[in-house]
């Protein structure tokens, strides 16, 4: 979950607090975990680093294999 001032670099401020965001996305049945604050950029390394299996754009879905 993008911090409020990266979303606010690229797009207009977000109407609820990252924290309620936090919650929203944590409270979904398939959500394992959700990663606070991460790059705006996320690199092929860090994914692996971070073992991430999906990644959540907006309303873009991608697996990682």
């Amino acid at each position: 979950m993008l911090a409020d001032d990266v979303v606010a670099s690229y797009n207009r401020v977000p109407i609820l607090t990252l924290e309620e965001r936090v919650a929203m996305v944590q409270a979904c049945r398939y959500v394992d975990e959700v990663i606070v604050a991460p790059p705006l950029r996320l690199t092929e390394a860090w994914i692996k680093e971070h073992e991430i299996d999906v990644v959540v754009l907006e309303t873009i879905l991608i697996l990682i294999s």
